[in-house]
């Protein structure tokens, strides 16, 4: 996964069904001294109520499409 990416989200969330569409921005910097392996992605929402907020996702919760 790379920025510019369509992505689908695999996970409801509130506001935010599973299946919506959105274009990953970033991916952050992780904080702390934890690591679990996993990436965290501030997408760009393209369709639904919240379309053009941006959120963040882990990347097991996105699907490269």
């Amino acid at each position: 996964m790379s920025a510019g990416n369509l992505v689908m989200i695999k996970r409801d969330a509130i506001g935010v069904p599973a299946g919506t569409i959105a274009l990953c921005l970033k991916c952050e910097k992780k904080r702390g001294d934890y690591d679990e392996g996993h990436s965290i992605w501030c997408v760009l929402l393209m369709n639904g109520i919240l379309r053009g907020h941006e959120r963040r996702y882990l990347d097991i919760d996105l699907e490269v499409l």
